[in-house]
């Protein structure tokens, strides 16, 4: 004996759509805030950034010595630009938090750096002291015998920084992205403490 009104009964249809397209969405509403936050990190990375650079063109140089670098040579007189042909030119220095060490034999202030990566950190809350290089570079502008030093071209970057998507990793097994490096680049100001 058949029941035929079984089945022409459809009152349970929806709730038996609905359990099979149930965790797609919401494998793909955790997906959204995820990539969301994803983007967040991205923006925040890249946001420290700007700080780091903005109060490094203002403050001491992390490599110690550098703000004494004069590009006055036996071929230039006092008050002739740095960018006239026989000038000294300011070697790149490349300071790292993660070995806390600067490039071309100068050392390394951990007392400069702090107030940088303290400031970077307030933007971008996951962000080390070792994910910060402080680059100076030579940008041909100042004057031979300028008080205060050169005026470098420095260079800010994060680097060996992770996206980590914590909702998707738990349910999908993603695990974390790497970002690529962010840089920023300004003229320095004035190679002394007064951003610090």
């Amino acid at each position: 004996m058949t029941c035929p009104r079984l089945f022409r009964d459809r009152s349970g249809a929806a709730a038996v759509e609905f359990s099979l397209i149930a965790m797609l969405l919401i494998v793909l509403i955790f997906g959204i805030i995820d990539f969301s936050m994803a983007i967040w990190q991205w923006n925040s990375a890249e946001k420290a950034t700007q700080f780091g650079v903005r109060l490094a063109v203002v403050s001491s140089p992390i490599a110690n010595g550098l703000e004494t670098f004069d590009c006055k040579t036996n071929s230039i007189s006092w008050g002739d630009r740095c960018s006239t042909a026989g000038a000294g030119q300011l070697p790149t220095v490349l300071c790292r938090g993660d070995t806390t060490s600067c490039s071309g034999g100068y050392a390394y202030s951990a007392v400069a750096f702090a107030p940088i990566a303290t400031r970077m950190q307030s933007v971008y809350l996951q962000l080390l002291p070792e994910n910060i290089t402080i680059q100076y570079a030579d940008s041909g502008l100042g004057f031979a015998g300028r008080p205060g030093g050169p005026v470098p071209a420095v260079t800010v970057c994060l680097q060996n920084m992770n996206f980590d998507f914590t909702i998707i990793n738990g349910l999908l097994g993603f695990g974390t992205i790497a970002m690529p490096p962010f840089c920023a680049t300004l003229t320095a100001e004035d190679m002394n403490t007064a951003g610090t």
